[in-house]
């Protein structure tokens, strides 16, 4: 109702990524398909939940959810997208990374604008990308790779 309370609202949601970001370490040891299942996972449990959530009351552990999936996708993509080159490419590997990154921060409402041609309205349309996100989960969960450590070892 304030641009305080929805500030503090935002911060608070936005400690899901800090958290996130925090306990990837944790899961570093896992294949990095696990890290992205889980990833998805969360994404798509708070998407579906804040599209479905009828007040911000509601909507908030949810919000915390997906932000939690977000904190731990950057160090995952990161590290997995750096395991990609030699130690004396990384720099250059991050610049490309940094670069699509940002190029993928510029298409998303690009991209939520084209499933919402198909929906109802905004929040059915994050209900779907939601659903996406769990059958990404899915795929991913199914798929086999090596952990991260072992792999960026190997180069």
């Amino acid at each position: 109702s304030t641009p305080g309370r929805i500030g503090l609202i935002i911060m608070i949601a936005s400690g899901g990524v800090v958290i996130g970001g925090y306990l990837y370490r944790r899961l570093a040891h896992l294949p990095i398909s696990r890290v992205f299942a889980v990833i998805f996972l969360a994404i798509g449990i708070g998407y579906i939940g804040l599209g479905v959530a009828p007040d911000y009351r509601v909507g908030l552990p949810f919000a915390i959810i997906a932000q939690f999936g977000n904190g731990l996708a950057i160090p995952a993509l990161i590290a997995w997208a750096l395991t990609k080159y030699s130690i004396e490419n990384r720099g250059r590997g991050m610049g490309i990374w940094g670069g699509c990154f940002f190029v993928g921060q510029f298409l998303s409402p690009l991209a939520v604008s084209l499933v919402g041609l198909f929906t109802a309205g905004f929040m059915q349309t994050v209900i779907v990308v939601g659903g996406l996100c769990i059958v990404v989960a899915a795929i991913a969960a199914m798929m086999r790779s090596e952990p991260l450590a072992v792999a960026g070892q190997r180069r």
